[in-house]
Order: C-alpha cells, then structure tokens, then sequence
C-alpha cells in the first residue's frame, strides 16, 4: 500500500473517530434535560401537594365552618331609611324603621344549621330549632345578626320607655344582655379605622374595611336552619304600637226584642245555656257509651291523615297598614288572619300549637303544619276569641301574642276575661261581651297618647250614646258578639261555665262575620246512607238565632263559617254543623261570601279529612248556589273580598 493510500484509509478512520465524543456528549444532555424536566415536574407536584396539604391543614386549624370573607372598603355614612332622630319621639316611625332592618337578617333570622357540627371540636353545643315547620335540629345563631336583633331590641324600647311606657323586669333584663353583648362584640370586632374631621360630622365619611354584607347574608341563607321563615325577630319587625281605646258605639246596633229576658244564662246556677229546641246538651255518659260502642264494634272511622292532605303555604301578610280591600288569610283550623280596609288588623282563635290539648304529649295532634309562627305575623290589633275549647283557645299562642304584641287588645265571650288574667294578660287589654253587646274600637298612637296623659284603654260598660271623645284616629272599628249554638269547658268540671260567641267586625267599609264554632240543629241517630236533610226531616228545628243575626246585622261581605267536625251527626250536630247546615247559616247570615273554616288541621271527628270540601260543593248545588260564593282555600293562603 502506497504512502497515499495509507493516508486515506487512516483520514477515513478518523473521521468517525473524531466525531464519537460529541455524539455522547449530546445523548448525556439529552438524558440530563429529561431528568431536568422530570425533576421540575416532581418539584411542582410536590409544591402542589404542599399548599393542598397547608390549605387542608389551615382549615383544620379553623375554630369555625363559616368561611373567611373578603373585604372592602365601605364609607360610613347616616342612613335615614335604618335609622333617624324623630324615630326617638315617634312610635309609627319607629315601627316603620324597624321594619327597614329586615332585610339585613338572613330568611331564618341568622340561625344557620350545621349538620357536621360535631367535627368541630371548638364549637359548643347547638341550639335546638325548628329546621322546618314539623321538624327540630341542631342550628346556631351567626353573632353578627345577633348583635343586629340586640340593636333593635334596645332602638325599640328605647323608643317606648321615652314614650312613657314603664318597662318590665323582664325587658330590663334583656336590654342589660343586649348593652353587654354589643360592648363585648365591638371590642372583639377591633375596628383600629383613622377617623378625622369631616364635613358630615363625628365618624361620617371616613371608610372602613369591612366584611362584603352580601356574602355573610347569602352564605347564612344558603345554610338556613329555618327555611320556612322569612322576618327578623319579633321584636325588630313591624308590628302594632297602636293602643286600642274601647268604649259603647255612638249607635248602638238592633237587638232582638227579648234580650233583656237573657234566655241562654242559666237560671239554675252558674253559666249558659243554649236556649233553643235546635240544640241537645249530650252528658259524658252518653259520649261514652256511643262513641266507645263504635269503637267496640269496629263501625268507627278513623280518617287517613297520609299527607298529601291539605296543602300548606307561606302566608305573605301585608307589611303595612295599607290595604284596599278585605282580605282573609287562613292560618288553620279556625284561626282566620284578616286585614281590614283602613288598617285594622285582627286575629281569629288562634291556636298554634302541635296539639289542641292541656298536654303537650297526647290529644289531636297536627295533620298539617302550621303555615307560619305568631312571630312571623307583623300587626295584630285585636284578638278575637269564640270560646274556651282547646282547639280555639291556645294558652301559650296568647301568652307569645302579648308577649310580640304588648298593646293587643283580646276580645272575649262572658266569662272568660278571669282566664286572661291569671295568664298574665292586663286587664284593660281585655274586653269581654254578652251576646248582641258592642264596642268601638279606636287605635291610637301610644307616644302621642302618652304626652296627652292617657295611656290606659277606657272600657265603657254603658249602651247609652256620647259624644266622641277619642280624637280623630287613623283605625275604627265596631266589633260585636253575637250568639252561637255551642257550649265551653277546658277541663270536665267547667263545662258551659263561660259563654261562646260568633263575632261580627265592622271596619274600613267592610263587614266580616266569624262563627267559631256552631251547631245548627240536634240530628237522631241514622243509617249512614240516609240524608238528614230529605223531606222527612223538615221537622227537625234549626237554631232561629242566625236569621235574627242577618236580618238584624247583616248583609255581611264575608263569613267565616265553620264546616268540619260533624261525624258521627246524631252525636256531634248540636255542637258542630256539616257543610249542610253551613250553607244554610250561610244563607241565613246573608253573607255575600264565605270561607270554611273549623276542618284541615286536627282529626277531631270520624269525617275523613278532605270531605268537608267535597261536601260543601254538594251542599251548594243542593240549595242552588254558585259554587263561587262558599269556599275554601289551602292553609297559608290569602283571599280577597
């Protein structure tokens, strides 16, 4: 091999020779930029789980499940809509301030319901609240509308204190918890804000970083422990500060011609009577032995009360005291809400309890849930009462009612003013009637009541007329009690010791007549599939007073007629009509409409639940009336007449 070809070959070799070094040096960077990347990858994963880790162990390091807000800045400024100086001199004005503060508490009144509330180790025990209408569970209040429900309370009997109104140990001791927990719950919430001097005066104008309102009242409404609620605490919402003045009406109604002869007093002791052949006084004996021989023989029905039954809704009352028409809100059972043209707001037999009883552990339980609690209601005026049954007469619901309410004035059948006393109730906040007697009721303002020295409710026994001495107030009304066909007891030794009443209240240019409760004639003992009203039972007397009723006061531009509770008839038609005889009182009353009322809340008779209804639309048919004219509604539902 020549010298040339030597060179050849070895420049050949050398080639890739040469080469070999940067071939590995590229792989090795290529293996480290993978192993670089990969390094970078499990750096962040790590970093991510990390924060995952610090985020989750932050949040168990949190004393509390509600979550931390943002803030913003907010210039503090007088709002005249929440508050304002002549609300201190002014009872209307403070009422309608308060009713302002509403929609600065969540829908349950700033409960909120903590189902895990356990897992918190730092949080005490709940409250126990009513998570819906039939239900209770654990729920806590949020501090920040409770310290808003202690700001109320104070503005409001602030208000009433300078009023002239004497105060209570009962709300001295409140208002002393509120003072206390408002001083401790702005040190804590330690507000360090630079205030100077403005032109809007001490503290206006100058912004603070506060917590964003919204967020809190969205996250307490979406975690709301009384989802069926919809106002602020009792004592922060709109409700009546009018004091009633009762005294004799300037004109005295028409009256039958025998009422001096007071024929349903009893003249053989104590009580009353029902003095007409429509009626049967049944002894317990004879409750006994008919109504436990259905039982032994198994012909007693007991109704289906498997919801659905009745439906339920909210109410939604009016806010104010305006209100062009009459408009009737059925709360259950007998318990009638109605709102007068003019203002005045009234409350029939209201009764909210779980059961119709002495005992809160046995007796006719609820079938269907009250629509709403008495503290939802936001102006009762006056409370009007048939009679002393369980069913219509609630000792707890009047006890909240002048508790919420303090200047409610309780209109009452003969006899039963005592009962209202040894519950507590004062007794000028009492008025307590014979049939066919009347009164004018006037509200008033209380602040300007009290700078005129006259606080007190003035009841005028007389019938004679007189001169109008009560001013010119903004609410009036006539209320009258008049008879019924029942009887009264609230334990088994007081039976017909005090009197029953159907009402009639004259207000606004409206006229509403309320039966209570209220037989229409006495029924013999039949085949279930016999009517009581064929031709062969003409004979059967029916109680001549709801005629002396329409001829004597009425038309009325409504009626609330009792229709439930009349099975078996030979037992229970004294006491209780069926839709037949409602028609019939209808008629007799001349009322222009009618709601039923008396049925859809407690099983009290062997009926099933939903006949009533069905009924009265027979009934109707039978006497040739509009089905329009008589009806009925679901619970919580508003009427206009």
């Amino acid at each position: 091999m020549s010298e040339e070809e030597k060179d050849s070959f070895l420049d050949h070799d050398d080639g890739p020779t040469k080469e070999a070094p940067t071939e590995h040096r590229s792989k090795t960077l290529g293996y480290l930029r993978i192993g670089g990347e990969a390094l970078l990858v499990l750096l962040v994963v790590v970093l991510l789980f990390q924060s995952a880790y610090r985020r989750q162990h932050s949040e168990d390091d949190r004393h509390t499940p509600v979550p931390t807000w943002s803030r913003k800045p907010v210039p503090f400024v007088q709002n005249f809509t929440l508050l304002n100086e002549d609300m201190f001199a002014d009872a209307d004005t403070t009422a309608h301030t308060l009713h302002q503060w509403i929609p600065l508490s969540s829908a349950a009144r700033g409960y909120v319901s903590m189902p895990d509330w356990e897992s918190w180790n730092d949080l005490k025990e709940p409250y126990t609240v009513r998570l819906n209408r039939m239900e209770e569970g654990p729920g806590y209040m949020i501090s920040m509308f409770h310290q808003l429900h202690c700001l109320s309370y104070l503005v409001q009997h602030f208000q009433s204190g300078y009023g002239g109104v004497n105060l209570t140990k009962e709300v001295a001791h409140h208002a002393a918890h509120c003072f206390d927990y408002i001083r401790q719950a702005i040190i804590c919430a330690g507000d360090t804000t630079l205030e100077g001097k403005t032109e809007l005066g001490a503290g206006w104008g100058t912004s603070h970083q506060c917590v964003d309102h919204k967020e809190v009242l969205a996250w307490a409404n979406s975690h709301s422990a009384e989802k069926w609620r919809n106002l602020m605490p009792a004592e922060s919402i709109l409700y009546s500060l009018l004091q009633a003045t009762v005294g004799s009406p300037s004109t005295a109604g028409a009256q039958p011609s025998d009422i001096k002869d007071k024929k349903h007093h009893n003249e053989h002791g104590k009580g009353f009577i029902c003095p007409w052949d429509s009626y049967e006084d049944h002894n317990p004996w004879f409750f006994f032995k008919k109504m436990g021989y259905r039982v032994i023989t198994g012909t007693r029905n007991i109704p289906d009360t498997t919801p659905p039954t009745v439906p339920v809704r909210r109410p939604e009352f009016l806010p104010t005291r305006e209100s062009k028409s009459l408009r009737a809100t059925w709360l259950g059972h007998a318990c009638y809400y109605v709102e007068f043209p003019g203002g005045l707001r009234a409350l029939f037999d209201p009764v909210f309890e779980d059961r119709c009883s002495p005992f809160s552990f046995m007796g006719p339980k609820r079938y269907t849930e009250a629509p709403c609690m008495i503290e939802d209601i936001p102006l009762i005026d006056v409370v009007v009462i048939s009679h002393s049954h369980y069913d219509h007469l609630s000792h707890p619901t009047i006890l909240k009612i002048a508790k919420g309410h303090p200047n409610v004035h309780f209109f009452v059948p003969l006899g039963n003013k005592e009962w209202f006393h040894k519950c507590g109730v004062k007794p000028e906040n009492v008025t307590e009637l014979d049939w066919w007697e009347e009164r004018d009721i006037k509200l008033s303002d209380t602040s300007s009541r009290a700078k005129t020295t006259s606080h007190e409710s003035s009841v005028s026994k007389s019938v004679s007329s007189g001169s109008d001495t009560f001013g010119d107030p903004s609410v009036h009304a006539t209320i009258s009690c008049l008879p019924s066909q029942h009887t009264s007891a609230r334990t088994p030794f007081d039976k017909s010791h005090t009197l029953w009443a159907s009402w009639s209240i004259t207000s606004g240019g409206k006229k509403l007549w309320f039966g209570g409760d209220t037989g229409y004639r006495k029924v013999p003992e039949l085949p279930a599939d016999v009517f009581d009203y064929g031709p062969e039972f003409d004979h059967l007397p029916m109680c001549p007073v709801f005629k002396e009723i329409g001829e004597l006061r009425g038309p009325f531009d409504l009626g609330l007629i009792p229709i439930g509770a009349y099975d078996p008839r030979f037992v229970m038609s004294a006491m209780h009509a069926n839709p037949y005889d409602s028609v019939n009182i209808f008629v007799d009353t001349k009322c222009n409409r009618a709601m039923g009322i008396h049925w859809g809340t407690w099983v009290l008779t062997e009926e099933d639940v939903l006949e009533p209804p069905r009924v009265l639309k027979k009934a109707l048919e039978w006497k040739g009336l509009d089905e329009g004219v008589f009806g009925t509604c679901d619970i919580g539902e508003s009427r206009e007449f």
